[in-house]
């Protein structure tokens, strides 16, 4: 048996095999003179199914059968001898035999990326220190005062702030009311925004009153910043009848506020509760940038291409589960694949290099380790991320913080490798949603 193996820069793999064996011939010969025996065919007594109709029904299983040896001991030999370790199934292609040339073949899989994990001593890494001013602190009472405030009946004429409870019917440009379009009781706030069209037209406006409203609408927008084209636009008209008028009063930033919203005496403590609150969040959203920071500057260094069959499977997966979660929108899969290739590539890239890493640098995980991982998990905790694992049976539960420990370390001794220049930076705009409820 000869072979000659041929490997791509992204890890494709092939196999050319040719095995010049006489006996080859003969156990064909034998095993359709079996199936010769054995073959109950309409229209041919026993043994009597020429070989050629035998070949047609049931040539395929009698190769397979001759063959398979030899594909089991190629494959075998090819990977002991050049140490490849195929990542997917290895397929068959292109097989063929004659008497003269013997049986030709090719095996064809990908294999798992070969590469040195070096360069990690004294890389470069910028680590952000988030600091939380008074500026952030007040802002979450903001959001949290916000989050609290009195709804009120207005007499009078709608104004900026206000939120208008009307029922709403789509007309045409004669004021026929279009079919299947009429809502009822829906809320429109009026925007402090002096370029809302809403605003703009519903300014003034008094409970049993109507007016119509002409708004410019785009259609069919995706959620995704992955298609460049424009949206189609159309002009709509509203007809809006005003049922109720109602203003949001916030509430006084004071310690009755603070005892009405948590287990607080003084608007000071709330403030003070808040900033550690707003602290622990800065430091884990500063630590998961910092460990990606790591990762990125690592992969950076070691330089080789992501095994395309891993990439697509990984793109299939983000696909399917955004159509499963999608049905009935646009087929945007060209403009999926183009948005998360590069991710793709990324995150794969990181999941090989770590796992290298992993077995190099003999990392383990402890019994213990795990247990003590479990409790942290499953006790409550009063931290802006929370970490929680889903409901799963022991042995996945035991992986999953296995592998979360392992990564942990994976970080802990590069961050000790590298050269760490320290950023600081304020803690950013909040959102309403990234303050931990009190």
């Amino acid at each position: 048996m000869e072979y000659t193996v041929h490997v791509e820069d992204n890890w494709h793999t092939e196999i050319h095999v040719t095995v010049k064996d006489e006996k080859i011939q003969s156990q064909l010969d034998e095993k359709y003179q079996s199936y010769q025996k054995r073959a109950k065919i309409e229209g041919f007594r026993a043994g009597k199914v020429p070989r050629s109709l035998l070949k047609k029904m049931f040539g395929q299983s009698i190769e397979r059968e001759v063959f398979g040896p030899y594909y089991t001991s190629a494959l075998k030999s090819a990977i002991k001898e050049n140490e490849l370790v195929p990542i997917t199934s290895p397929e068959l292609e292109d097989i063929k035999f004659d008497k003269t040339a013997g049986l030709t073949f090719k095996i064809v899989f990908d294999q798992r990326p070969r590469f040195e994990v070096a360069g990690y001593e004294g890389m470069p890494v910028e680590k952000i220190v988030y600091t939380v001013g008074e500026d952030r602190v007040n802002a979450a009472l903001e959001a949290l005062r916000d989050r609290n405030a009195m709804v009120y009946m207005v007499d009078g004429e709608a104004q900026k702030g206000h939120l208008v409870i009307v029922d709403v019917q789509e007309v045409d440009r004669t004021g026929v009311p279009i079919l299947g379009t009429k809502a009822e009781n829906q809320f429109i706030r009026l925007s402090e925004n002096d370029d809302d069209p809403w605003t703009q037209q519903l300014l003034g406006v008094k409970p049993g009153q109507a007016r119509n409203v002409l708004i410019v609408e785009e259609q069919e927008k995706s959620d995704l910043k992955i298609d460049n084209r424009e949206p189609a636009r159309r002009e709509a008209i509203y007809r809006i009848e005003v049922k109720e008028i109602k203003e949001r009063k916030l509430p006084e930033l004071d310690d009755d506020f603070a005892k009405d919203v948590g287990d607080y005496e003084t608007l000071s403590e709330l403030r003070d509760d808040l900033k550690e609150k707003l602290t622990r969040q800065a430091e884990s959203e500063a630590a998961s940038l910092f460990r990606r920071a790591l990762a990125d500057e690592l992969i950076k260094r070691i330089d080789f291409k992501a095994p395309p069959s891993i990439v697509e499977g990984y793109l299939k997966a983000v696909i399917d589960e955004y159509k499963s979660k999608n049905k009935g929108k646009a087929d945007l899969e060209k403009g999926l694949r183009e948005y998360y290739k590069s991710i793709a590539i990324r995150n794969i890239k990181w999941q090989f290099i770590k796992d290298k890493f992993i077995f190099e640098e003999n990392i383990k995980v402890t019994e213990d380790e795990i247990e003590i991982k479990r409790k942290e998990l499953a006790a409550p905790k009063q931290t802006a991320a929370k970490t929680r694992l889903p409901a799963q049976d022991d042995k996945a539960l035991k992986e999953k913080i296995e592998d979360m420990l392992l990564e942990e370390k994976v970080y802990a001794i590069l961050e000790k490798k590298a050269q760490i220049s320290e950023v600081k930076k304020p803690y950013g705009e909040i959102e309403e949603e990234g303050v931990e409820e009190l």
